[in-house]
């Protein structure tokens, strides 16, 4: 799951943005630095990348956990349940898609 959301971000596979859209829309839209923005696409990708081969698994979990508490800080805080009557802007981090 992660290496999908990574490889959006990196390479614009699946629909995202690339490297240069995300890093735009990281640092201009959400106002995040651009350290920040460049940690977050290649923690996602590369890290997933090695996650999976088995390197660094401890150091890479735990940039996993930042990167996911910063998505629901900056993305998904509203709440914590399912928008489920349209009260609130957004949904929360407990379901973030729509049926």
């Amino acid at each position: 799951m992660i290496f999908a959301h990574g490889a959006q971000k990196l390479l614009g596979w699946f629909g995202g943005n690339g490297f240069d859209g995300t890093m735009g829309f990281f640092t201009r839209k959400m106002g995040l630095p651009w350290l920040v923005a460049f940690l977050v696409i290649i923690g996602e990708s590369l890290g997933s990348l090695g996650l999976i081969a088995g390197f660094l698994t401890r150091f890479t979990a735990a940039s996993f956990i930042v990167i996911m508490i910063g998505a629901i800080a900056t993305v998904h805080w509203p709440g914590f349940f399912m928008n489920w009557f349209e009260q609130q802007q957004r949904e929360g981090f407990e379901f973030t898609g729509r049926l």
